[in-house]
């Protein structure tokens, strides 16, 4: 990966198109301007063969007209695809190149062209971009996929992460398991900034389709989950089953909805916030209430992820809740308990809440008697985890 700014010489800067009343959004005491991603050009230029490169960025909107690519000799064709929040732009070249040239009469600019991966070749995969979530979390989700779903891959992408390097987070993943393939990204972006008209947080969006593009390309499937969410299947139901289901019916992707789970320790006696982040556990959250999981498909207050085959998903916008374009997806209604996943609200940090002084995410927020036990949940979590912390 390897970030590409725009030159001072060129004395521009991306445009916001968030409207003026909307920017006094204070984010974790980070005002708008700073959090803002005001310089990158493209957070990686991708060779993906055929003489074709890519280059993966935040919206470029009027900066467009500044973008005139060279090989060092000939001025090469390229054209833009304006995405959501994000833009990727495809140049034509006349062979393989090692370096790109942005020409411009305010300053040239020469980067490298990384090539493509193939890491995840014939393997299933989970991603997310992350912020100093602690590690002993991070073990425990990979766990849980590894020792329920057989996922092999892991693909993180930590976003200016300061509690620990990158190295050693994939040390710590790694030593896990003898079989698993893991990476880790410095996603060195801005986060950005989250505007009731939601059109300037670009990292996530970037992130997909830098995913896509890099690593997703000859996996067998990707799974769309966050750290604090844990995919739950009925007995007997495997991820490998519905990538044979989605094959056989040429369908590209299923989208599912969300259970919250409380985050009341229900033997403590206590919410999550009340403990220190290592000693929170998946296995002890098992409680939901229906007041905040119905009526609708996926559940009041709740949220889709996604699986797909990224063969049949090449052309879709892989979005955090969606696949933008897609028209063969499969939807999952969350009543029928097939297909969901745990939101687990213990393990909601306070790099997603948008105040400097945020309400504790995983205080609980029902009494003890409205709580219902998620069955299919407990399985699943003390069959991986029957002795994982012995």
């Amino acid at each position: 990966m390897e970030i590409v700014k725009i030159p001072q010489s060129w004395g521009v800067k991306r445009e916001p198109r968030t409207p003026m009343q909307h920017r006094n959004l204070v984010r974790q005491g980070l005002t708008f301007e700073e959090q803002f991603d005001w310089d990158n050009l493209f957070v990686d230029v991708l060779d993906i063969g055929d003489n074709r490169i890519i280059c993966v960025g935040p919206p470029l909107y009027e900066l467009k007209s500044e973008i005139v690519f060279s090989d060092g000799t000939n001025v090469l064709p390229h054209q833009h695809l304006s995405l959501d929040r994000c833009c990727i732009t495809l140049v034509e070249t006349n062979g393989s190149l090692d370096q790109l040239t942005l020409v411009n009469p305010k300053g040239d600019v020469t980067f490298n062209v990384h090539p493509i991966s193939n890491i995840f070749d014939g393997i299933g995969f989970v991603s997310t971009m992350q912020k100093d979530e602690p590690i002993s979390w991070i073990k425990q989700w990979a766990h849980y996929y590894y020792t329920e779903y057989n996922v092999r891959g892991f693909l993180l992408y930590n976003n200016n992460c300061v509690d620990y390097t990158s190295s050693e987070l994939k040390e710590a993943l790694t030593s896990m398991y003898d079989d698993i393939v893991v990476e880790i990204i410095d996603w060195d972006v801005p986060f950005g900034p989250n505007p009731p008209t939601w059109d300037s947080d670009f990292a996530q969006y970037m992130q997909f389709e830098h995913c896509k593009y890099k690593y997703g390309w000859c996996a067998s499937y990707f799974l769309n989950q966050d750290i604090d969410e844990l995919l739950v299947l009925k007995q007997g139901l495997s991820i490998d089953d519905l990538i044979e289901q989605m094959h056989l019916s040429n369908r590209s992707s299923i989208v599912y909805g969300n259970r919250n789970i409380d985050p009341y320790h229900m033997e403590m006696g206590v919410s999550a916030c009340d403990l220190d982040p290592d000693d929170i556990r998946f296995v002890d959250y098992l409680y939901y209430a229906d007041k905040i999981n119905n009526p609708n498909l996926h559940g009041k207050l709740s949220i889709t992820k996604w699986l797909c085959i990224p063969e049949k998903s090449m052309l879709y916008q892989w979005k955090t809740h969606a696949l933008d374009g897609s028209t063969d997806t499969v939807m999952y209604p969350k009543q029928a308990g097939d297909v969901y996943f745990a939101h687990f609200r213990a393990m909601m940090s306070p790099n997603k809440s948008r105040n400097i002084n945020p309400h504790p995410l995983n205080l609980t927020r029902c009494s003890e008697s409205e709580l219902i036990k998620d069955e299919l949940l407990e399985l699943r979590l003390k069959r991986s985890f029957k002795n994982y912390f012995d």
